[in-house]
C-alpha cells in the first residue's frame, strides 16, 4: 500500500530529532526536497539492506516521487507491505520529503511453495496469480492437475493467458465470468465466488468454484490478482441428490400424512357404530344379561372407546407434522386461564394447584394449547394421591450453557419453560421413551391414555424450532423443560 500526503506537518523542528525513528519498527529515509540529497535514514533502513540494494532502493523512491510511475510501484510494493511518502517541514524553514517503508516478513521463498503445492495435491485445490495490464495467467501445479493435465507432458496445453483460459470454460458460462472480470477491471473491487464448468481435453465436464483472495491495486486498477480455485463437481452432484431425495421424502410425507387423515377419519365411523350399538344392546337387554356378557360388553364399549381416543390423537399427530398454521402473538398467561377454565371440572376434582408465570412468544395457538393441556393432563393423572397436587409453570432466559448442552443455536435467544409438578415421577432411564408414540410406562388399566399425548408435546415444540427434555425421580415429581425461540 502506497500513500504520498504530500501536506506538511503543522510543528516545525519535530524531524530535527531523529531519535523518535530509530526504535519504530519501521525504515525511515529523509530526502531533500530537489531529490539530490539523503538527509536521514534510520538504523532499521541501514541495517537491513546492503549498500547496494539501499542506492537501488533509494533511486526507485526518487523516480517514483519524481513520476509517480507505475514500474516503480510494482519494486516498492514487492519489497515493502507499506510505503507512506509525505512533505514535512524543518526547522530552517525548508522542506523535505519523509518516507516510511514496512517490509514485507515472508518464509522463504522455496519452501513456502513446496508447501502450497504440497497441500494442493493433498486437499485437491489450486492456486493462480493474473496480471490483468498484460494478460499473464500463471496457474500452479494444483491447477494444472484439476484441468486434467500432466506438467512434464503437453505444456502447449496449459492456459497462460486469461483469453487460453476461456477456451476451456463451457459457453454457456464464458459470458457471465468475462463480465466479473471485465467489472474487476474497472473497479479493482474483488468478486464473490464463482461457479462454472469447463470442458477437459478428454470430453469431461468439471465443476470449478473460482475464490478471489486479494489484488495489488495502483490508481484503481489491479496490477496482480491471486486467487483459489477447486473442483466441486462431487459436491455438486450430491447436493443435485441430496435436493432430490429431500423432495421425495417431503412427496412421502405427505402422502404419509394424508393417508393417516382419511384412515383417520374413515376408522372413525364403525368405531362409533359399535359403541353406540353396544350402549343399545346393553339398555334393551337390561337385567336380562348375564353377569358376564355384562361385562363383556363394557369391555367392548370402554376398548371401542380407547380405540377412538386413540384414532383422534393419531389424526391430531398427522395434523401437526403437516401444520402450516400462521404464527401469531401469544401471551401465554392468558392462554393458560382459559385452559384453567376448560379444565375446571377435573383440576377441582383432583384439588391441583396450579400457579403459572409465563412470557408472551410467537407461535400457534392451537398447538400450544394442545402442548398445555397434555402437560396439565399428566401432572394430575399421575398426580401421588398422598398429597396435594402442586403444578408449577416459570419461565426463565435461557443460559448460554444450556444452549451449548442442549445443542441450540447460539446466536438465537430463547425461554426455558419449566412445566413442574410433584406427582409420582418415573425412572430418568426412560426420559427418551416417553416421546415416542405409544410408549407408555404402566398399562392403561390403571392410568388411561393412548401413549401420544407427549409425542404431541414434542412435535409442537419441534414445530417451533425448539426442545424438549425431562427430569423426573420415582416419588418426588416431573419437570418438562420447553426451549422455545423468543421471537
Amino acid at each position: 500500500m502506497i500513500r504520498f500526503e504530500g501536506k506538511k506537518r503543522t510543528k516545525s523542528g519535530t524531524l530535527n530529532d531523529f531519535g523518535i525513528f530509530e526504535n519504530s519498527g519501521k525504515s525511515h529515509i529523509l530526502i531533500s526536497h530537489d531529490l539530490q540529497k539523503i538527509l536521514y535514514s534510520n538504523k532499521e533502513f541501514n541495517e537491513t539492506f546492503s549498500e547496494p540494494k539501499k542506492e537501488k532502493l533509494i533511486h526507485t523512491l526518487k523516480s517514483f516521487i519524481e513520476s509517480n510511475n507505475e514500474k516503480e510501484a510494482q519494486i516498492l510494493d514487492a519489497v515493502f507491505s507499506y510505503v507512506h511518502i509525505d512533505v514535512v517541514e524543518m526547522k530552517n524553514g525548508e522542506n523535505a520529503i519523509l518516507c516510511s517503508l514496512s517490509h514485507r516478513h515472508e518464509m522463504p521463498f522455496e519452501n513456502y511453495y513446496n508447501v502450497l503445492f504440497q497441500a494442493e495435491k493433498v486437499l485437491n485445490f489450486g492456486s493462480w496469480a493474473y496480471n490483468p495490464k498484460d494478460n499473464i495467467l500463471k496457474i500452479s501445479p494444483g491447477m494444472i492437475n484439476l484441468l486434467g493435465l500432466d506438467t512434464t507432458q503437453n505444456t502447449n496445453l496449459i492456459p497462460k493467458t486469461l483469453d487460453e483460459y476461456m477456451e476451456w470454460i463451457h459457453p454457456e458460462d464464458r459470458g457471465h465470468l468475462q463480465e466479473k472480470v471485465s467489472d474487476l477491471r474497472k473497479t479493482g473491487e474483488l468478486f464473490e465466488l464463482s461457479e462454472y464448468r469447463v470442458i477437459l481435453k478428454n470430453g469431461d465436464i468439471r465443476i470449478l468454484q473460482s475464490t478471489l483472495l486479494n489484488s495489488k491495486v495502483m490508481k484503481g486498477q489491479p496490477l496482480i490478482i491471486y486467487g483459489l480455485i477447486e473442483d466441486i463437481s462431487d459436491r455438486k452432484i450430491m447436493e443435485t441428490e441430496k435436493t432430490k431425495y429431500l423432495i421425495q421424502l417431503k412427496k412421502s410425507n405427505d402422502a404419509l400424512s394424508e393417508f393417516a387423515y382419511t384412515a383417520s377419519h374413515d376408522l372413525q365411523e364403525p368405531l362409533r357404530k359399535i359403541e353406540a350399538y353396544g350402549n343399545r344392546l346393553k339398555k334393551s337387554l337390561g337385567k336380562n344379561l348375564e353377569e358376564n356378557s355384562s361385562r363383556y360388553l363394557d369391555k367392548l364399549i370402554h376398548s371401542t372407546l380407547r380405540m377412538s381416543n386413540l384414532v383422534d390423537d393419531v389424526l391430531t399427530l398427522s395434523r401437526l407434522s403437516s401444520s402450516k398454521e400462521e404464527k401469531q402473538a401469544i401471551n401465554l398467561n392468558e392462554l393458560m386461564a382459559e385452559i384453567e377454565d376448560d379444565m375446571e371440572e377435573t383440576i377441582q376434582s383432583a384439588k391441583a394447584i396450579i400457579k403459572v408465570d409465563l412470557p408472551e412468544i410467537t407461535g400457534s395457538k392451537t398447538q400450544w394449547r394442545q402442548l398445555l393441556q397434555n402437560l396439565i393432563g399428566n401432572a394430575i393423572k399421575f398426580r401421588d394421591k398422598n398429597r396435594q397436587a402442586v403444578i408449577e409453570i416459570s419461565y426463565t432466559n435461557t443460559t448460554k450453557l444450556e444452549k451449548k448442552d442442549f445443542l441450540l443455536k447460539p446466536n438465537i435467544n430463547y425461554y426455558t419453560i419449566c412445566v413442574k409438578d410433584n406427582g409420582l415421577g418415573f425412572d430418568q432411564k426412560f426420559e427418551n421413551i416417553i416421546f415416542s408414540p405409544f410408549k407408555r410406562l404402566v398399562g392403561h388399566t390403571e392410568f388411561p391414555g393412548t401413549g401420544i399425548g407427549l409425542a404431541i408435546c414434542k412435535k409442537v415444540v419441534e414445530n417451533h424450532n425448539g426442545h424438549i427434555r425431562v427430569e423426573s425421580q420415582e416419588g418426588k415429581g416431573t419437570a418438562f423443560y420447553l426451549y422455545i425461540p423468543k421471537n
